[in-house]
């Protein structure tokens, strides 16, 4: 019979161990070991294993320094490692799990850091955290949202520390210097409330003292924008020049005696009378002072000596007004004694007019203003209002354009013309003119702020100290608002006091002004606040997220070394368009207070974390949810609600291990389920559930070109955005696959396109995926075991790092390893079965003929076998080509031993230059054979 030739060409399709050797595909070999398939009709030894040697010293040699398959993490960010200047930086983290004192009493989970895995000694790296727990090694859980990361214990077994922490940086403005700044170091990771903050009413005070790192409101109520009219200090506009009265103590009845005034200093013999600074009370060191402008102005301290029934008072300037369609706003401050009569039987009329006089003359012209009793107000400034048009009465003629007096008249019918404590019968402060009341607060409100952190993350309110119980009244007022906030010219910026923190949070970088409604009791009638103010402490203060910013000072009167504040802003009206829900985006009450997770994803701007443990509320009781997926509020990944949660399959015997994302859909990963949820609307539901699709942890998952990998017990599977794809099938034996593995660890090599899978935690094999060529390689660490290592990781270079080591000593070696080095490395391949198409005829086996190529001595050893017998030997051997392709021709040793058989298989073996551009390489394999008859 003639000689023929079968060509081994090409070897695509990588390692097949599910099928018989005698029938795989042609292109398919029965073992490919740490080889490289992916050229089509070539195969060449792949670039080995590349070890670094690292040290890090443990204190107690039985104790592992990381976890199997744990506690490693890369990220990138802008900022170097030490925050100090703006840098993109790749951050290598490591969980070591030790003594850190020698002894074998405490062990402690810490979270090293470092920028660079050059000569690196992991005791030098820095230290972020740590947990020391005395029950064993602490989990750890991060996710990665805005170049910052969040630290959680990602077990739910020991509660130790209830906490996730923070770790990153914002950048922010100084306002005293506009310098950039940058900060660092570990937070506990809390949106909270404020803790401070006080509410002050009146004009605004702009020495208010704000070094507590809080946030202070000044609200003060006007009925209208106005000027003065009436002043009670000599000298100014609007200062009297002519008084009438009837019963005014004898000693204060006339201009020059009113200007000198009396101040009660105590004893029965001392009024508080005339225009004068302070009041003060007979008995408990009470004072009075001006309503706005308090130790400024002087205020009208009237004092009547009669009980004749009718007292008044009137008074002449130099500024006439025009009164036509106008208001004049008078403040009032009545004693508890006088108010007591007026509120019952007496009263309160004022009167303005082009001539006022005590006696109604035929000249006199002026309008009358009864001060209903239900206006008047006991021992606290009030405004009345008095409207064009709106009088009680009208004397005479008066001329509306040149209104120039005031008057004030008192009916305190009985015994009682003042008030025995105070020595007065009331006191004016403020008389102004202006457009009539254009206010519309009315009622009572309480005022409320929170911060903002990380320019869009909101906590929930804090009421703002100092307010009356049940709520500042207003009666058709307008609101003056001003907040006084303490400047910061350490490192951090607007470092603030955070809730349930003893240090300020460098995180916050604003806050918003809420108000609320109350009833009659005292109660909100809504528990929505509404919003009224916006801060950030870069830009300033604006009434709507739409308005410009109206600056903080930073010279002058408006910002005092106490604190920065700003121009007043004025509200007409409450708004009651936005609200804390519709600005932070979510119902106060349903915040978290803390939440801890084992598992997590970034996804649609949201965090979602799974496996938790949770803290809703002051009481500090933490619920466990291992079935839950809670998902953050938009925008704020650190912001969870009570109610946003999923729960597609509770109480079914599984944990959440971990959680992935692809296009639109979130996968939920249980230990032995994987479910399938789509997110495209707004309520996320249940797509498909994948039984024995689950996985141990989130280091088996990892995100490929193609879509999300992972591995388990049960193979590698892929999800393409479509469907779940088990891409081992037919290729990957399943008991083989099922008996290797435990806890495995994977990730994606982008430069080949693959991802690589470390399917035991304790070392075993690895094998590779590729996606161009859809086939398998195994892969081991020079023809031994891979190294029981730390998960694998990718970095930005394209390249997969993990750290193993190969025993536990008292100081350990530990070694990165990156799977693209070079030298040498240990190969395996082994050919098809090939019986030539008839299995069952006998052949001969002639020639063998390797097209190869390689730049060096280090060649492996190749060997055949018939019938799936022994491997006997060739006549010849690979040599150097120094990189030149050329054909070997082979035949066997004992060409006896290669006759008669019905199929012969192919197996290259040893040692072999793996550098790229020298590696060993196999373009083709032709095996020469003679058929025989069949008898």
């Amino acid at each position: 019979m003639p000689k023929k030739s079968k060509e081994i060409n090409p070897f695509d399709g990588g390692w097949n161990n599910f099928s018989n050797p005698r029938d795989l595909e042609e292109n398919e070999l029965a073992l490919a070991t740490n080889v490289d398939c992916n050229v089509k009709g070539q195969v060449s030894a792949r670039p080995q294993i590349d070890d670094t040697l690292l040290t890090y010293t443990i204190h107690k040699g039985s104790h592992e320094p990381y976890y199997n398959h744990e506690g490693l993490y890369i990220y990138n960010r802008d900022f170097n490692l030490a925050f100090g200047s703006r840098a993109d930086t790749e951050i290598y983290l490591f969980g070591i799990y030790d003594e850190t004192d020698g002894s074998d009493t405490t062990m402690t989970t810490r979270l090293l850091v470092a920028d660079s895995l050059t000569n690196l000694d992991l005791d030098s790296a820095t230290e972020i955290m740590d947990y020391q727990e005395g029950g064993g090694r602490v989990k750890l859980n991060i996710f990665n949202s805005d170049g910052n990361l969040r630290i959680s214990q990602g077990q739910l077994n020991n509660a130790t520390n209830k906490y996730t922490l923070f770790y990153g940086a914002t950048e922010k403005l100084k306002q005293d210097d506009n310098a950039v700044t940058i900060y660092s170091g570990i937070e506990q990771n809390i949106i909270g409330p404020p803790t401070n903050g006080v509410f002050y009413a009146g004009e605004m005070n702009e020495s208010t003292n704000t070094t507590d790192a809080s946030l202070h409101l000044n609200i003060n109520s006007v009925k209208s924008f106005t000027s003065d009219w009436f002043r009670w200090d000599v000298g100014v506009l609007g200062y009297p020049h002519t008084v009438n009265e009837d019963n005014l103590l004898t000693q204060f009845d006339s201009l020059a005696e009113l200007e000198t005034g009396q101040n009660n200093t105590g004893g029965a013999s001392q009024v508080n009378a005339g225009f004068i600074l302070t009041a003060n009370a007979e008995t408990g060191g009470q004072t009075l002072q001006h309503p706005t402008h308090p130790g400024v102005r002087d205020i009208y301290a009237l004092t009547l000596d009669s009980s004749s029934g009718q007292e008044e008072v009137a008074f002449i300037n130099a500024n006439p007004i025009d009164f036509k369609d106008k208001s004049v706003f008078v403040d009032i401050w009545i004693p508890t004694t006088v108010y007591n009569v007026m509120n019952t039987t007496g009263g309160l009329t004022i009167c303005v007019g082009s001539n006022v006089h005590v006696n109604e003359v035929e000249s006199t012209g002026m309008w009358k203003f009864l001060i209903p009793s239900s206006e008047l107000k006991e021992e606290q400034w009030f405004t009345f209002e008095c409207v064009y048009g709106s009088h009680d009465e009208i004397v005479g003629n008066p001329n509306s354009s040149a209104v120039d007096g005031i008057l004030f008249d008192l009916d305190l019918p009985g015994s009682t013309y003042w008030d025995t404590d105070w020595n007065m019968s009331l006191a004016i402060g403020n008389v102004t003119v202006g457009e009539s009341s254009q206010g519309t607060w009315l009622g009572k409100y309480k005022f409320y702020y929170n911060w903002i952190y990380d320019e869009n993350q909101y906590g929930p309110t804090k009421e703002f100290t100092g307010q009356p119980s049940g709520g500042t009244e207003y009666l058709g007022d307008i609101l003056e608002l001003k907040t006084y906030l303490e400047p910061s010219v350490t490192d951090g910026c607007w470092d603030r006091v955070a809730y349930g923190s003893d240090t300020f949070s460098k995180r916050i970088t604003g806050a918003n002004v809420f108000f609320a409604e109350l009833d009659n009791l005292g109660e909100i009638v809504d528990n929505d606040k509404k919003f009224l103010a916006n801060m950030d402490f870069n830009k300033g203060i604006r009434k709507n997220l739409y308005d410009n910013f109206t600056a903080f000072s930073s010279t002058g009167a408006l910002a005092p070394t106490a604190g920065r504040t700003h121009a007043k802003l004025l509200y007409k009206s409450p708004s009651t368009i936005d609200t804390f829900a519709t600005i932070c985006g979510y119902s106060e009450g349903d915040k978290i207070k803390h939440m801890r997770f084992g598992a997590s994803e970034v996804l649609n701007n949201r965090s979602y974390v799974g496996n938790v443990g949770m803290i809703e509320d002051n009481l500090d009781k933490e619920m466990f949810y291992p079935d839950r997926i809670y998902k953050s509020v938009q925008n704020q990944p650190d912001v969870y609600t009570k109610y946003d949660y999923l729960e597609v399959s509770p109480n079914d015997g599984e944990s959440v291990t971990a959680i992935a994302s692809y296009g639109d859909y979130l996968l939920e990963f249980k230990e032995n389920t994987m479910y399938l949820i789509n997110v495209t609307q707004d309520v996320e539901y249940l797509e498909e559930t994948y039984k024995f699709r689950g996985v141990w942890h989130e280091n088996a998952i990892c995100k490929t070109g193609k879509g999300i990998c992972w591995v388990n017990k049960y193979g590698l599977f892929l999800f393409d955005g479509k469907e779940v794809i088990d891409l081992g099938k037919e290729k990957m034996n399943n008991i083989y696959w099922n008996s290797n593995t435990t806890d495995p660890s994977i990730a994606f090599d982008p430069i080949r396109n693959e991802v690589f899978t470390q399917i035991n935690k304790n070392g075993g094999i690895g094998i590779r995926y590729n996606f161009d060529r859809e086939h398998f390689v195994k892969i081991n660490h020079s023809d031994a075991n891979l190294f029981n290592s730390m998960n694998l990781v990718t970095n930005k270079s394209g390249d997969i790092i993990t750290f193993g080591n190969t025993n536990y000593t008292e100081t350990l070696n530990l070694h990165t390893v990156n799977f693209r080095g070079d030298g040498t490395n240990y190969i395996y391949i082994q050919t098809k079965d090939h019986s030539f198409d008839d299995g069952s005829r006998r052949k001969d086996l002639k020639t063998v003929y390797i097209n190869y190529s390689v730049n060096g001595n280090t060649v492996p050893t190749i060997k055949y076998r018939k019938d799936m017998g022994s491997w006997k030997s060739f006549d010849d051997v690979f040599t150097d080509t120094s990189g030149l392709m050329r054909t070997l021709i082979l035949k066997p040793n004992v060409p006896s031993e290669a006759k008669n058989g019905r199929s012969y298989q192919i197996k290259i073996y040893g040692n072999a230059i793996a550098t790229e551009g020298t590696q060993f390489i196999i373009n083709d394999i032709n095996m020469v054979y003679r058929e025989k008859s069949i008898k």
